[in-house]
């Protein structure tokens, strides 16, 4: 096609990389002092309130260095980075290994109800499975190891699968499983011997909904998604090892180090353990159904679905006639539900990120729950919420408090806080003010506040010395007791009648039911392999959060028994490992500008059918903390004996953030070169949001100067507003899914020449992907894109006029237009009145796979669009004027190859042309 060839790819590919890009404001707080301690194989970077933390982390990194090392048998390069911070309430921890081996750890420790709950210190555990990842993403070997010794940490050749670090291109349960079964075997907790884990692989299992080899890889859009490749994957992994030894993990870790053609799994799995990969997932299946069969597992049928399933807990909360309870599709934010009991009735109460649990006060006026959102820009925590029933709104009532788990205690209201490694029991008025802080002795989890029908007592489950019980604390005597003190985990406790406490457990090893403490002893409620989690009692029928294959329901029991003693089996004795905090290391304060090495080294090449090769080296590289990043780009056009170049710097410690670049960039008019020197700066301040718009307020000014036939400067600056509605996840400075709304007020800015004005607009309004609009008088955009990653619509409107760019293309594609009696060379100048619509589906999605066959189809899209154009010749903008524009259908299809996951992308199209009425079907087929 001809708008892809020639001076518009070369252009437009260095346009896009020597503009600055749109900036985000940096993940840690610059405010605040940082410090680094070294240890003999890493360091460890920390704000200074977390010192304690860090020098007993820097205990943790040695001993797990010492054991790891030996078992993955592979030494890292150089030392490895770690980060330590407390920024957000969100669990988690990541690896990169490029530019550098780095480390971060999120502090906040999981919720109780999670597959995650099964720790005995959840630093080292976290700390283990990150370290793996580093150990196993760094192996090179043959080829690989020439690569890494001439191009560095990053290669990138702007081929598939050309890189230094060939264990990057293999499957994310490949990196997961093995991550996971370390942080099981390293421990006395971990994934690998969750009850949690053994309640989603044998629900699947009983309810004939057990995954496919294939989506290890790429996991259904259903729950449980993004668990397969670590609950499933390690599971697999250690019946491989179970069964060929553990060497044949040795000999698969050599084979991807040294595989050239990586994304061929079956071959890889054969040669390591000797069999079919799919022979072994079949065989393993076989004998996860044999140990169902022999303990008699059934799942429980008396029992009645009040929700569809959902990805969160629905953490049931009842009061008189009505039961409320969270969904959430897995695809849009968490909704609280209002279901009448009465009438059968459901309605939808509120949305946002809502953590799972519910409070309701006496009078049911108001209930109080938690959400995650931003507090002073650079922390995502917990914050309370009350919702009034009778006038239907929200109010936010606490600013970073951290703050989970409420209930309504008279007129006032309890909650859990965790605070820097401690755990608190927190009263706060109806206006969030703090009446009392209760430490909650030698509790390194806690979750699940209850009280009883005098309100003189509080029930929540505490996470001790690797066992999660239940605790009480009575708030007249201020007295903490244990009511538990098995080796399980037991959640949920709820009051139902005085001295009686319903709760959920693992005892027995049926996955989780529900259990009544009464007087000490403990009878069971449910029988069978259930997921029975938060449970509540209204008028004699008991209502539930049960866990099925597909998600998270609400049901209703139709038959219980209440009087049935129960056993007291557990899964495992728990050993808390404790470690000591060390002087020994020693610290010094972070300063960016002695850490903004190493560089990243990438080769670029580049080719034209009709302008040659054009090759070149892009340099980049920032510090630890990502306060300050650099960019330095060379290309050179063999064909015309013309070379690009460009540089730019981002600082993201001040408030707002900027960032400047200048550079020269060069298109070709026939056969001439046409070179454009330009700077460029940015200023944005960013306040993000999870519940509501984040906003981000944009100052852009770019200076050009041009060498065209008619030599002439030219600037512009413009100040921009974008609204950007999240809701997917939240992630410190993550990413956002959902609609972005842009506004930009455009100054004149007179340089030498004639005045410039134009505008930066938002891209495709989903990934905050910044659009730059040519030459420009004036410009305006806008628009609206609403979906559910199902299903997207995305409507848009503007009005330009751009000038020295061709709009003549003689063959019709999906943005193509032709005027009647001009030609190429005559089509100097446009103005734009345009709408677009597309509505894009899916039409089919195939990711069972055969196995680890290496092609299928992973997912056809189909997408209606229109576009129209109204051409004016005449560069005064008077009329007369043409209108040219096109309709069509366009389909793409993504094509997987193995494991690694949508490398080949083939997209058809269908255009009718206005005015000429030509018709046009094409096809390309590009790599991404």
């Amino acid at each position: 096609m001809k708008w892809l060839r020639g001076r518009n790819l070369i252009f437009s590919i260095l346009f896009f990389f020597f503009i600055p890009m749109l900036l985000r404001a940096g993940v840690y707080d610059p405010h605040i002092k940082w410090k680094v301690i070294e240890t003999a194989h890493f360091y460890i970077y920390y704000p200074t309130y977390l010192s304690g933390t860090a020098l007993k982390l820097g205990s943790i990194t040695e001993e797990a260095y010492q054991k790891l090392v030996p078992f993955m048998k592979w030494i890292p390069e150089g030392k490895i980075h770690v980060v330590i911070t407390d920024r957000t309430d969100n669990t988690n921890g990541y690896t990169t290994v490029v530019p550098r081996n780095k480390i971060e750890l999120f502090l906040a420790p999981p919720p109780l109800e999670s597959s995650l709950n099964d720790y005995d210190d959840w630093l080292y555990m976290v700390f283990v499975h990150e370290f793996t990842h580093v150990l196993h993403l760094d192996e090179h070997s043959g080829i690989f190891t020439y690569l890494r010794r001439f191009f560095g940490r990053y290669l990138d050749l702007s081929m598939p699968f050309v890189t230094s670090f060939p264990i990057l291109a293999f499957p994310t349960w490949i990196h997961e499983s093995i991550a996971v079964y370390d942080e099981t075997k390293f421990t006395h907790g971990g994934r690998g011997r969750s009850s949690f884990s053994d309640l989603m692989i044998y629900t699947a299992l009983l309810e004939h909904n057990f995954p496919s080899l294939a989506q290890l890889e790429t996991p259904p859009p259903t729950w449980p998604s993004g668990y397969i490749p670590y609950i499933w994957g390690e599971r697999f992994l250690a019946y491989l090892i179970h069964k060929h030894g553990l060497h044949s993990l040795y000999t698969s870790f050599k084979l991807e180090r040294n595989m050239v053609f990586p994304f061929w799994m079956e071959i890889t799995h054969f040669l390591a353990f000797h069999s079919l990969a799919e022979k072994d997932w079949y065989k393993w299946k076989k004998h996860l159904r044999y140990i169902a069969r022999k303990r008699g597992w059934k799942r429980n049928k008396k029992i009645k679905y009040i929700s569809p399933p959902g990805w969160s807990h629905t953490s049931p909360t009842c009061y008189r006639d009505k039961v409320f309870y969270l969904f959430n599709s897995g695809y849009k934010r968490s909704e609280i539900r209002e279901f009448d009991i009465d009438t059968g009735k459901t309605r939808t109460l509120t949305r946002g990120w809502i953590l799972p649990y519910i409070g309701v006060s006496r009078d049911g006026n108001y209930l109080v729950y938690s959400k995650l959102e931003y507090y002073h820009k650079y922390y995502l925590y917990s914050d309370l919420y009350l919702f009034d029933l009778k006038k239907h709104s929200e109010k936010r009532i606490t600013y970073g408090q951290r703050l989970k788990y409420p209930v309504f205690v008279g007129n006032t209201i309890f909650a859990l806080r965790y605070f820097r490694g401690r755990f608190y029991l927190i009263q706060i008025n109806m206006k969030g003010h703090i009446i009392k802080k209760i430490l909650i002795p030698k509790a390194d989890n806690a979750g699940f506040l209850a009280f009883d029908a005098e309100e003189n007592k509080l029930f929540f489950s505490i996470h001790s010395s690797g066992k999660i019980n239940i605790m009480s604390y009575d708030i007249l005597q201020q007295e903490f007791k244990y009511e538990t003190h098995d080796d399980l985990v037991e959640l949920y406790p709820q009051v139902i009648s005085p001295h009686k406490i319903l709760f959920s457990s693992d005892r027995g090893g049926e996955g989780y039911n529900l259990f009544v403490l009464k007087k000490g002893r403990i009878f069971r409620v449910t029988d069978g392999f259930n997921g029975f989690f938060k449970s509540c009692l209204i008028k004699g029928e008991l209502y539930a959060d049960h866990y099925t294959s597909r998600g998270f329901r609400l049901v209703r029991f139709e038959d219980l028994s209440w009087e049935k003693e129960a056993a007291t089996e557990g899964y495992h004795p728990v050993n808390y490992n404790f470690y000591p905090l060390s002087p020994t290391y020693p610290s010094s304060f972070y300063h960016p500008f002695t850490a903004l090495l190493p560089l990243n080294f990438r080769p670029q090449l580049f080719y034209s059918s009709f302008y040659g090769t054009s090759a070149g080296l892009y340099l980049t590289g920032e510090d630890v903390l990502s306060f300050f990043n650099y960019s330095f780009n060379f290309l050179h056009h063999f064909f015309m004996d013309t070379t690009d170049y460009s540089g730019w710097i981002s600082v993201q410690r001040f408030e707002p953030d900027f960032a400047i670049g200048a550079g020269r960039t060069t298109s070709f008019n026939g056969n001439l070169p046409q070179h454009r020197d330009f700077f460029a700066g940015q200023l944005i301040e960013e306040l993000p949001s999870v519940n509501s718009f984040s906003k981000n307020f944009l100052v852009t000014y770019t200076y050009y100067s041009s060498s065209l036939s008619t030599p002439s400067s030219w600037g512009r600056l413009s100040l921009s507003l974008i609204y950007n509605s999240t809701g997917y996840f939240p992630l410190v400075r993550g990413p956002s899914d959902g609609s972005n709304f842009g506004l930009s007020f455009i100054l004149y800015s007179p340089v030498v020449g004639s005045p410039f004005i134009s505008t930066m607009i938002v891209g495709d309004f989903k990934k905050f992907v910044p659009a730059w609009k040519g030459v420009g008088i004036l410009e305006f955009y806008g628009g609206h894109a609403a979906g559910d990653h199902q299903n997207d619509v995305l409507f848009s409107f503007g009005d330009n006029y751009i000038e020295s760019e061709d709009v003549y293309y003689s063959y019709p594609d999906e943005s193509s237009f032709n005027f009647r009696g001009y030609t190429p060379g005559e089509i100097k100048a446009y103005m734009s009145l345009a709408t677009s619509f597309q509505l894009k589906m899916p039409i089919l999605k195939i990711n069972n796979g055969i196995g680890t066959i290496p092609f299928w189809v992973g997912e056809i899209w189909g997408t209606l669009f229109s576009q129209q154009l109204l051409y004016n010749p005449s560069p005064s903008l008077t009329f007369p004027h043409e209108y040219a524009g096109n309709v069509g259908v366009n389909t793409s299809v993504d094509l997987f190859f193995g494991h690694v996951g949508g490398p080949l992308y083939l997209n058809l199209y269908y255009v009718y042309r206005i005015p000429d009425g030509e018709t046009a079907m094409g096809m390309y087929i590009s790599f991404r």
